[in-house]
């Protein structure tokens, strides 16, 4: 099939659908992986603040006890 740089020729519009739906989803695919690795990395620092936060209670109750 052979198709004129005329974009107002209907069959060049339909050869090209299939591409542009091609890279619709594949945009909607990586919006959804990026946002999935956003809330990923935001459930890891979100742990790690945690951590840090009872580590820094566990160093006073040491320092307590040492004091005793």
């Amino acid at each position: 099939m052979f198709c004129t740089l005329d974009s107002s020729n209907s069959s060049f519009e339909k050869s090209w659908t299939p591409f542009r739906t091609f890279r619709t989803e594949e945009a909607e695919a990586d919006a959804e992986y990026d946002n999935a690795m956003k809330e990923a990395i935001q459930g890891v620092q979100d742990a790690v603040t945690t951590i840090n936060e009872h580590l820094e209670e566990v160093r006073y109750e040491i320092a307590a006890l040492e004091a005793e």
